[in-house]
C-alpha cells in the first residue's frame, strides 16, 4: 500500500495470485487417469485445468 499527496490510501487493484497446491492423492489420481488415456490426453488435463507441461517423467 502507499499514501497519495492528499493522505489517501492507494490499494493495488491486482493483488498477487497465490499459488496452487495439489495433494499427494490428487496428484496420483491425475497421473493414474492421464496414463490410462491412450488419446486426448491434453483434453483430460484441460478439464481439470493443467497443462502437458506439469507432467512430467
Amino acid at each position: 500500500m502507499a499514501v497519495a499527496g492528499g493522505g489517501e490510501v492507494l490499494v493495488d487493484p491486482a493483488p498477487r495470485p497465490t499459488r496452487r497446491q495439489f495433494t499427494a492423492e490428487y496428484r496420483a489420481r491425475v497421473l493414474a487417469e492421464y496414463e490410462a488415456w491412450n488419446s486426448q490426453k491434453a483434453a483430460m488435463l484441460r478439464r481439470d485445468g493443467l497443462y502437458q507441461s506439469q507432467v512430467f517423467d
